[in-house]
């Protein structure tokens, strides 16, 4: 029988980081899921994880990509925009740049291809015309799950190289 991750020992800890770093101890690893994009100073977030890294820590950051396929079609529609609550929207090459400065000396990036972004991307465009304005429950039409479905392949294809609706990076 397979150990839940508590049964094996590993601890979870949430906070707000926006402003404080919570915690005196290192960590093996920090995750910040769709998070950096929400703060009004991302370079201090991740200055103030690295600082609390132990020695082989690694910092896990997954973020809306700029550079998607989607965002090149949709424009203002795109998802990943999500304004206002997405302050900071980055590329592939921004990440990229900001951990080397930040001192990571390893930085891997994944591609994150994203149904959601796709089909709510499209949603955002069918809501701005008034004869297919539906109403949304929760922020989705009845229709969006169904959109989604519709876009897998072309987001799996999206996700093969560096044009993909999220990223996902790897820093050490």
């Amino acid at each position: 029988a397979q150990k839940s991750f508590f049964e094996k020992g590993v601890v979870f800890q949430t906070c707000n980081i926006d402003k404080k770093f919570p915690f005196k101890q290192r960590f093996d690893m920090i995750i910040l899921v769709q998070v950096i994009e929400h703060l009004l100073d991302p370079k201090f977030v991740i200055r103030e994880c690295k600082r609390h890294l132990s020695t082989k820590g690694k910092i896990l950051i997954a973020t809306p990509n700029c550079d998607a396929v989607e965002f090149m079609i949709f424009k203002k529609y795109w998802d990943g925009i999500n304004a206002p609550r997405h302050i900071f929207i980055f590329s592939v090459r921004a990440m990229e740049t900001l951990a080397k400065k930040m001192g990571f000396t390893k930085r891997t990036f994944f591609p994150l291809p994203d149904l959601g972004i796709w089909a709510l991307s499209l949603q955002n465009v069918l809501q701005n015309l008034p004869f297919l304005r539906t109403r949304l429950k929760n922020g989705f039409a009845w229709y969006t799950i169904l959109l989604g479905m519709l876009f897998l392949p072309i987001a799996l294809l999206t996700g093969l190289g560096k044009k993909s609706s999220c990223m996902l990076w790897v820093l050490e």
